[in-house]
């Protein structure tokens, strides 16, 4: 079954180094919340799997594809796609036109097929509607699906946005901070939805998060990153009692900087 297989990832920004040696596996289907303070490296690492940063040195595999041998509109063909951490979508479209962007690689057509109306035009356009439906539907977007996305609330911008990444249909998402400025009550839906699309989508899920109740309720396993370095890895039960990850978020025998 495909996997995500992260090796030794090391990534310099200047004289900063970013990650060092970083290493995890990601099974098909589970959740991993990949967690630690600001500037751990968490959406660093995220980066470099979507390749949006190469790295320095490491490899990342899912399945049998070489991902850094990608380039990176490859990568979602590949089956992985991914959400920001502040929204990014497009802001004067509308939710489902942001997702049909979302489906820009589904069924392309060659020269002559996609400059005339011809038959298999219309089956891809079909098709595209279609999927942006369904998801649209999973996502209970669909009295907003007309709306144009500037105009809709902080945390229904972030559900379009994971919506816009389902829409590709990936069978691992990386999901960056999408807690970020959502209620409490959101923050609980946000929980049942990512449980939802690895149970009911068999989408498995990489979650960057700070906030902690979220990671702990939804993950099968956490990883640890501080300075840009793993630190714990396992179950959130294991790490919350790791010693190590104690002292990264509550500063305890930390040496100066």
């Amino acid at each position: 079954m495909p996997k995500l297989e992260v090796r030794g990832l090391t990534k310099r920004f200047g004289g900063i180094l970013a990650l060092e040696d970083v290493s995890f596996d990601v099974e098909e289907g589970e959740i991993v919340g990949l967690i630690g303070p600001n500037g751990a490296g968490k959406t660093t690492v995220l980066n470099c799997i979507s390749r949006f940063v190469p790295p320095d040195h490491g490899a990342i595999a899912y399945g049998q594809r070489q991902i850094l041998r990608l380039a990176r509109h490859d990568v979602v063909k590949a089956g992985i796609a991914r959400t920001f951490q502040q929204a990014e979508l497009f802001k004067t479209m509308t939710v489902l036109d942001n997702l049909l962007i979302g489906l820009h690689t589904e069924g392309q057509l060659g020269g002559i097929a996609s400059r005339f109306s011809v038959p298999a035009r219309w089956r891809t356009e079909r098709r595209r509607h279609l999927r942006a439906a369904e998801v649209i539907e999973f996502l209970g977007l669909r009295d907003v699906q007309h709306q144009v996305a500037s105009s809709l609330p902080f945390g229904l911008q972030k559900r379009v946005d994971v919506a816009r990444a389902l829409a590709s249909t990936p069978r691992l998402i990386l999901l960056d901070e999408p807690a970020s400025g959502l209620s409490h009550e959101e923050v609980d839906e946000l929980r049942q939805l990512i449980v939802s699309m690895r149970n009911d989508l068999k989408v498995t899920v990489l979650l960057v998060e700070h906030h902690m109740g979220l990671v702990m309720a939804a993950s099968d396993r956490v990883v640890v990153l501080d300075f840009g370095r793993t630190i714990a890895e396992g179950t959130p039960q294991q790490v919350q009692a790791d010693r190590k990850v104690i002292e990264a978020y509550l500063g305890e025998e930390r040496p100066a900087v």
